[in-house]
């Protein structure tokens, strides 16, 4: 595989660069960019803030969908494959911070990223 190039990235930041696949022709690639270099400043109360914030989130559709399975089988018939079991079994991508706590609450281990 080749060596990518700066000019293979949409949006070139320094040492992190965001691919364009990634941003796509709709997305506002302003925001994401704002949101990558906030995220990029490291430590500080208002970053601690703000990934306790994301990690609260996740958490909470995380809880929501797997708190809800049987009402959305009942909507989806692919929903009854819907199981913590099946969400976390043989992964080996690591689980956001905010997915992992919910499923240690039902017992389930995960890899963290």
């Amino acid at each position: 595989m080749a060596k990518k190039k700066a000019s293979d990235f949409r949006y070139n930041t320094g040492e992190t660069k965001v691919p364009w696949a990634a941003v796509g022709e709709n997305y506002n690639a302003e925001d994401l960019m704002t949101i990558v270099k906030f995220m990029m400043k490291g430590a500080g109360e208002d970053y601690d803030a703000a990934v306790k914030a994301v990690e609260d989130a996740v958490y909470a559709l995380t809880k929501a969908i797997f708190d809800n399975t049987a009402a959305i089988a009942a909507e989806n018939g692919k929903g009854a494959e819907l199981s913590i079991e099946n969400a976390t079994s043989g992964m080996t991508a690591p689980f956001h911070a905010g997915a992992a706590k919910y499923f240690a609450e039902k017992g389930a281990t995960v890899n963290v990223g």
